[in-house]
């Protein structure tokens, strides 16, 4: 078999609609756009101000939303990033420390990319995403 991951948010009716086809295994992306999407996040909401209400809310609404979605891979800036499964299991990663950043653009395409490349190497999620958190860290 295959599996797909998608890291993409905008346009949301978009990207709801390309979901909603059953292809995608893992949606890839960052906290505030996870709400924006799911529509949890009211206008009031800001990048960096996604509470853990916030993120579990929109867990629970896209996966209700995306019934073949099998999992989400959260980056959340200077916050750890997370692997939640349909079930509801999450797993935790910590941020590298004792890295400047300089500019974390480009970051986010590097988690996709080395996360997609260990999950094709039989990785496991969680751990995959902790390859692509260090990765990006760099």
């Amino acid at each position: 078999g295959s599996f797909v991951l998608m890291d993409a948010f905008s346009p949301p009716g978009d990207i709801l609609s390309i979901l909603g086809e059953g292809h995608v295994d893992i949606l890839k992306v960052n906290a505030y756009e996870l709400c924006k999407l799911s529509n949890t996040g009211g206008d009031d909401l800001f990048e960096g101000e996604v509470s853990e209400d916030d993120v579990s809310a929109s867990c629970t609404a896209i996966f209700e939303q995306v019934p073949g979605l099998r999992f989400l891979a959260l980056t959340d800036g200077p916050n750890p990033a997370r692997v939640v499964s349909r079930g509801g299991e999450t797993t935790m990663l910590t941020v590298p420390t004792g890295v400047k950043c300089v500019n974390p653009i480009g970051a986010g395409d590097t988690v996709a990319g080395v996360m997609c490349a260990a999950l094709c190497s039989s990785v496991a999620a969680a751990t995959a995403l902790d390859h692509a958190s260090v990765a990006a860290s760099m």
